[in-house]
């Protein structure tokens, strides 16, 4: 089947689109992930209780469950990487709790989902 040269460009332009519209809620790109994990341990300084940590997870709006035998939140943030089609980048987020279920440290990960 042989299509005019304007498919090409038409389908370049239909996926950009759903690139676009498939992007993360909050807005966090790999341009601005390093801000948002400053910001986000800024927040959830060490000392913090668990209560604050699930309203602080709830406000972003951010997928999280809470495991108590490790006394650890898992948390993510979808779509932050660029070639949302082939690839997906998703933040992932693990906060510790101490044994007053207090904030005692949190590690970021970046993980790569492709096709």
């Amino acid at each position: 089947m042989n299509l005019p040269k304007k498919s090409g460009f038409i389908f370049f332009i239909l996926l950009s689109t759903v690139t676009c519209a498939i992007a993360n809620d909050n807005g966090v790109t790999m341009k601005n992930v390093e801000n948002f994990k400053a910001e986000f341990s800024r927040e959830l300084i060490s000392g913090i209780s668990k209560e604050k940590v699930e309203s602080y997870l709830s406000e972003l709006n951010l997928e999280h469950s809470y495991v108590d035998s490790e006394k650890k939140y898992y948390a993510i943030v979808r779509k932050v990487g660029w070639s949302r089609i082939i690839f997906e980048s998703n933040l992932l987020i693990r906060i510790h709790l101490d044994t007053s279920y207090r904030v005692e440290k949190i590690e970021y990960e970046l993980e790569y989902n492709g096709l």
